[in-house]
């Protein structure tokens, strides 16, 4: 059984796709999406001497990458950058005038947003971007900066799926007659900032805002003093803010998970004992995500995770000094 993915990309559904597209050995096939190469090299063994693939990609980084990877399929590989919109065009360049199959895997791949400079990512502080295609001159900065009002406005709604597409496209338009908007930082606080959208939600008279917080924010934990401000900050901020908004038909939940294992603590503490010493309490990020979701859907107060955690805050506020002695012994092993 072949690798799935690789440091560029992993697929996902990768067998249940290949398995069901590729159906002839010998036939004719488009990637269309080339990317980091693992669905053209899953078809590509597949294929018999007498197949052939092309895979098409507009990221230059992804088609060296991939030609590295791949140049053992040589005989029975294409490929060429361009956008799939031009597949036609792009078939004939080729040599195709018919296929077997065809697969996209629409979307941003795991390199791109981890490579600040490319900006797909809110984790990096750069100048907006979002290129796929390095040589095209129009950039997320240009869009940003110089399209109209109802131009942005339509980008935001169609393919953002945002219902207060057009407040926002005002308020960026706004934004930039002071200074232009340009990096991926002066976007977020734009519209991420909630007194933006409050007076929209009360307009609407409905609306649900997220704040997370942490466990830390419920009982202080060793060795994260200014941390456990910031997060005990957070949770008044949202009590108040949630009494304030109820008449007017807008709920406010606080998130308030223990350690979730994610990147952080790559940084944070790169040797791993940290998070094998937590043992259970650490949270998978994904069941997080859900439990945000379920959380909203009913109108939940906080969502509080581990269990364990959350009964030890609240241990902590009945017999402070067994709580404290219980969260020292978990969070002095950092």
């Amino acid at each position: 059984m072949e690798k799935i993915g690789n440091d560029y990309h992993i697929p996902v559904l990768y067998y249940e796709t290949l398995d069901n597209l590729v159906i002839n050995p010998d036939g004719v096939y488009i990637d269309c999406t080339l990317g980091g190469g693992s669905h053209s090299e899953g078809i590509l063994e597949r294929l018999s001497d007498k197949g052939l693939l092309l895979s098409i990609d507009q990221d230059s980084n992804a088609i060296e990458y991939s030609k590295k990877r791949l140049e053992k399929y040589a005989s029975k590989w294409k490929v060429l950058k361009g956008n799939f919109e031009n597949i036609d065009t792009l078939a004939y360049m080729a040599g195709i005038d018919k296929v077997d199959g065809i697969l996209m895997d629409i979307g941003v791949s795991s390199k791109q947003l981890d490579e600040a400079e490319r900006g797909f990512s809110y984790r990096y502080d750069v100048k907006l971007d979002m290129r796929m295609n390095r040589e095209q001159k129009i950039s997320a900065y240009d869009v940003v900066n110089t399209y109209s009002e109802e131009q942005l406005s339509k980008i935001i709604f169609e393919y953002g799926e945002e219902r207060y597409a057009r407040k926002i496209a005002k308020l960026i338009v706004e934004e930039r007659k002071s200074f232009p908007i340009e990096k991926t930082s002066d976007l977020i606080t734009l519209i991420k900032i909630t007194q933006h959208f409050v007076p929209y939600f009360i307009e609407d008279k409905s609306g649900v805002l997220v704040n997370i917080a942490s466990q830390a924010g419920k009982s202080a934990t060793a060795k994260s003093s200014v941390y456990s401000a910031t997060k005990f900050g957070v949770l008044g901020y949202s009590n108040a803010l949630r009494l304030e908004l109820k008449p007017y038909g807008i709920h406010v939940m606080t998130v308030n998970p223990g350690p979730i294992a994610t990147d952080f603590f790559d940084k944070a503490e790169p040797t791993g004992k940290y998070l094998e010493q937590l043992g259970s309490v650490v949270l998978d990020p994904v069941k997080v995500a859900k439990e945000v979701v379920k959380g909203i859907e009913r109108e939940k107060r906080e969502v509080n995770l581990p269990k364990a955690m959350n009964f030890a805050s609240k241990l902590n506020v009945l017999f402070p000094k067994i709580g404290d002695k219980l969260l020292g012994s978990i969070f002095n092993k950092k």
